[in-house]
Parts: structure tokens; sequence; C-alpha cells
């Protein structure tokens, strides 16, 4: 009973046969390999009423597909740009372009953007988990600075399902710079000294190089009389009223 009881959610006994009701092909294998030792005679079945995959199963299942058709496909643009470049190399002066006008499924453009990314060096170092499964998004990878590769690579904005949209953005972000800081700093308390008394008196008792700037508003001549002894503005002419104000 040991057996049957370690696996029962997986079989079913039936007139000394067992039935394998496995729910992937890892618990399959496992169960043919433990009543194998046994010889017991084996069946391989699906629940009764059910014979679709649960959502895990179709997930695993999709998800391995995708990955490794993303991985294939990104080997094979590496490779066709690598084949590019040996076939320029080795083809007679006129008889690349020709081929890429005549035999090929892609005209000159798209041929410069896949030798392109078959030499950038960054790109064969980055693991291919990283990496878009898309030559178009790739070579725009391959128009980045150093700086800005690394930097995205460790910010994960490069990342498998990234597009060229994603990618613009970022860079736009990037080179986005930010506002100048204000040319006059908020004033606080510690920075404000007020000094009251004639200008004219207390300008001259400043240390030198103290300050950056100063404002007075003198009296305009004969505006108005402040009933103050020796006030500014009250001169009989304009060469008078100039010379109080030094």
């Amino acid at each position: 009973m040991s057996d049957r009881q370690t696996h029962s959610k997986a079989l079913v006994w039936d007139e000394g046969a067992a039935r394998i009701l496995a729910d992937s092909r890892d618990d399959r294998d496992a169960l043919i390999k433990t009543f194998s030792r046994n010889n017991t005679k084996l069946h391989l079945v699906q629940p009764a009423g059910d014979n679709h995959l649960t959502r895990q199963q179709w997930a695993r299942r999709i998800s391995e597909n995708w990955r490794k058709a993303a991985e294939e496909m990104i080997a094979r643009i590496f490779q066709t740009g690598r084949d590019l470049i040996v076939a320029k190399e080795e083809l007679d002066h006129g008889e690349f372009e020709a081929m890429i006008e005549v035999d090929l499924p892609f005209g000159t453009r798209t041929a410069e953007r896949l030798m392109a990314i078959a030499r950038d060096e960054r790109l064969k170092t980055t693991p291919g988990s990283l990496l878009p499964p898309s030559w178009r998004t790739l070579y725009e990878v391959t128009r980045l600075s150093d700086e800005e590769f690394h930097h995205f690579c460790d910010t994960g904005v490069i990342h498998a399902d990234m597009d060229r949209d994603e990618l613009a953005a970022a860079v736009a972000q990037r080179k986005r710079k930010p506002p100048p800081p204000p040319l006059i700093k908020p004033l606080t308390d510690d920075m404000v000294t007020i000094i009251p008394g004639d200008c004219r008196v207390v300008m001259r008792n400043l240390p030198a190089k103290s300050v950056h700037m100063i404002v007075t508003s003198p009296p305009y001549l004969g505006q108005r009389d402040y009933q103050v002894e020796g006030q500014i503005g009250l001169e009989k002419s304009i060469d008078d009223y100039i010379l109080s104000l030094n």
C-alpha cells in the first residue's frame, strides 16, 4: 500500500493494473520507473471527463516555446549579420550589392543594420535573456553610447520585451536637461541684516567687499519736506543736490 498511498493522486487501480494519471511528463516518467521495478502493468490514461491541460501546464508549455523561439530568433539575427559580413569580404566587387538587390528578401538598409548588430561587441556579451528578439530593436540598441547602454542594462530599460518606442522614450528622457537652478537664492533670516541710519554714513563704515549690492532711494529734489535736519531734497540747486548725495 505504500506505493499506492504515495501516488494516490496519480493512480487508479483496476483489476491489478496501475493506471497513471500524471499531471506532467516528469510525474509520469517517475511513476513508470517506480512501478516498473515491481513488474506492474501500466496504462497511461487521462482523468475521466478531463482531456485538457491545466492552466499551469499550459503556462509552462507556452512559456517554454516562447523562450526557445526568442533564443532561436536572436541567434539567427546574429548569424545572418555575420554571414553578410563574411559574404561582403569574400565576394568580388559589385557582387555583394547585386546579391542584396536581386537574391535576398531584404534591402541594403536592412543588411547594414544586421551587420551592425553582428559587429556590436556589447550585444555579444549581453545575456540573451535580456535581448529583444527583434532586429529593428537590436539595431537601435547598437546606436547607444557605451554609457547609455550600460545604464539602460543596469536599470532594466533593456529587456526581452522592449520595443523601439520604449527605448526611444528612455533615450529622450535621459537627454532631457534638468531646469537650471534659480539665479537668486531665496532669502532667509540669516542672510538678511537691516542697518538703520543715513546711507551716506553707514556705507562708509561697511567693510570692503562685504556686500554684493546696495540699493538706495534718496528723496527727489524739492518734492517733500520730512522735517528732518540736514535732509536731502531741500537744496537750493541741482548741483547742491548732487553734492549732498555723495
